[in-house]
């Protein structure tokens, strides 16, 4: 037996009004199926009718500021004329909404102050991704390098137990305040500034921002050793303003170190070092930090390669 169907009145063309058929959701007799959906607390259904055959679907949907609270926030209707699940099809509160916009209120943070009236400590990290081509000739080097910073902010600070126990937000750095940093030797004139990327925050205020660009940077070559060239390459950052300090980063014992969002999974501190060879040349990177400035030298020694050339002729 068909469902029942209902003229509907869906708009005008000039004088006349038109009308398309739908279903009604009217159970038809003796048809299987399922009725009206359960209520969903914090959320919405779609669609919702009356009557449901069996295989149709019905989706939920959350209000603003709530989250589903499973992966899989559908149901079908069954064979037996009953609704695959009926439990769980709750929305709850989405704490981060929540948080974010208390922290980042603009009555109580602006991110173009820094954290603190004095000096703010940058504690950094640094990564060589991967060296992408040293040039001898000009004197640069290009290659993917990654800087991780972090500093305290004492007003991103918050209560887990008040929020859901989050403990981390992932914010942007258009929203906090940020280290006021440019490329010192920077070689690529299309090169402004590095892009906006997400910043991790954690409860009790602490920072972390890391920087993952692909940069070219001046060297400096001592053609004197040649054929055994040594190119020294600092991949160096510096500020605009007397507020950040540079500083090596302090083990602090058992104390969880701060996820990141990043995929890079070593990050070196002050003094390692690290070689690797890439390509035609053995490169190794060192890590300091001066007063303003954090550096990231990376020493690249080039081998001489002498190749001979055999031909080979094929006598029948």
């Amino acid at each position: 037996m068909q469902e029942p169907s209902c003229l509907v009145n869906s708009g005008t063309a000039g004088s006349n009004e038109l009308v398309t058929v739908e279903p009604c959701g009217l159970k038809p007799c003796g048809a299987i199926g399922c009725g009206v959906p359960p209520d969903v607390e914090f959320g919405t259904r779609n669609p919702v009718k009356n009557f449901h055959r069996p295989g149709e679907k019905v989706y939920i949907n959350c209000n603003a500021g709530y989250i589903r609270e499973n992966d899989d926030m559908s149901i079908t209707c069954t064979e037996n004329g009953t609704w695959s699940k009926t439990d769980n099809l709750g929305c709850s509160v989405d704490y981060r909404i929540q948080l974010s916009n208390t922290l980042l209120a603009t009555d109580r943070y602006l991110p173009q102050l820094p954290p603190s009236t004095g000096h703010v400590n940058i504690s950094f990290e640094a990564a060589v991704v991967e060296i992408i081509d040293a040039d001898e000739k000009n004197e640069h080097m290009f290659g993917s390098m990654a800087f991780r910073l972090s500093w305290k902010d004492n007003r991103l600070s918050w209560t887990p137990s008040k929020y859901g126990n989050v403990t981390q937000l992932v914010l942007t750095t258009e929203d906090v305040w940020i280290p006021n940093i440019y490329l010192i030797r920077n070689s690529d004139a299309k090169f402004s500034m590095f892009p906006a990327a997400p910043v991790t925050v954690t409860s009790d205020g602490e920072v972390g921002w890391d920087i993952v660009d692909l940069l070219t940077t001046t060297c400096d070559l001592e053609p004197a050793l040649f054929p055994f060239d040594t190119m020294t390459c600092p991949v160096c950052l510096g500020t605009t303003t007397s507020v950040e300090r540079f500083n090596c980063p302090v083990e602090q014992g058992n104390e969880k170190p701060l996820e990141s969002e990043s995929y890079i999974e070593h990050f070196m501190k002050c003094g390692d070092q690290q070689k690797e060879v890439v390509d035609q040349w053995n490169a190794e990177w060192t890590v300091f930090v001066f007063l303003f400035v954090f550096c990231l030298f990376i020493l690249c020694r080039f081998i001489l390669v002498i190749s001979k050339q055999v031909s080979y002729s094929l006598n029948k």
